[in-house]
């Protein structure tokens, strides 16, 4: 039986020419979705603020660990620890997601020194650069970082004699950058089932070498008000020195209320 070997000879190179047309069309469709992807991708938006640092009481003798940021309109967050690891995933679900978020605060617990020791908080949270990796509404890439430091101011040492004239003294050590002043009005009205607890703040922030605060006159009143109707349950005042990192210590004092002039 005689065979057409030039026949086989060009279907054979037509098949094997089929497959090779194929191949680069598929190759060409690749490489335009890889170029179009990579293109969005490498919008990056910078976040404006990005922070994490360590909040410590020392008047409660309790530490936690918070974090921050601010930026673009954003569908989710991921913030990565020193080792590369998520540590935090925020992600925004249906209108939310549609709207988009502008910031994220998060605060951890904040269990007492005998429940976690000073020392066992530090390795829990290791000094280290923290990565922050989301997405914009736009679709574009939004990062930032920062650097968590364990470099805690000491607790600042307030001094209450003359309220409402506030005073501080900052001891030596790790430097200040600023201070946050609030101070506290909690006052209860009414009784067993009906009683509410109402509180009100008047808070100031100021440069590290400031360290006086005088409460304002309004506030004066509102405290005058509620001692006549005696339902002052508590007036405090809190302090907060913050450190260059964003790390803060915290010192808070009660007001006598028997102090209080008339």
């Amino acid at each position: 039986m005689k065979t057409n070997t030039h026949s086989q000879i060009v279907n054979h190179f037509r098949f094997w020419g089929t497959i090779l047309l194929t191949s680069v069309f598929i190759l060409g469709v690749a490489v335009v979705q890889v170029w179009a992807w990579s293109g969005r991708d490498y919008c990056v938006e910078e976040l404006d603020e990005a922070e994490v640092f360590i909040e410590w009481n020392a008047t409660d003798s309790d530490r936690g660990i918070q974090f921050f940021w601010d930026g673009e309109p954003w569908r989710w967050m991921r913030v990565k620890n020193q080792s590369g690891r998520a540590v935090l995933d925020v992600i925004a679900q249906r209108n939310v997601r549609a709207q988009g978020l502008t910031e994220g605060f998060f605060e951890s617990a904040e269990p007492e020194e005998s429940e976690l020791p000073a020392d066992a908080f530090f390795t829990r949270f290791p000094e280290g650069e923290y990565a922050f990796v989301g997405r914009t509404l736009a679709g574009c890439w939004l990062t930032g970082e920062t650097e968590l430091t364990h470099d805690l101011p000491a607790p600042p040492v307030l001094d209450l004699e003359f309220f409402p004239e506030i005073s501080w003294e900052q001891p030596s050590g790790v430097a200040v950058i600023g201070y946050e002043i609030v101070v506290e009005l909690v006052v209860v009205d009414g009784e067993g089932e009906d009683e509410e607890e109402y509180v009100y703040v008047d808070t100031a922030t100021f440069p590290g070498n400031v360290n006086g605060f005088t409460v304002s006159s309004q506030f004066l009143d509102l405290i005058d008000a509620v001692a006549e109707a005696e339902t002052l349950e508590e007036l405090k005042v809190e302090i907060i020195a913050i450190e260059e990192s964003g790390n803060k210590t915290i010192t808070e004092e009660e007001v006598e209320l028997e102090d209080l002039e008339p």
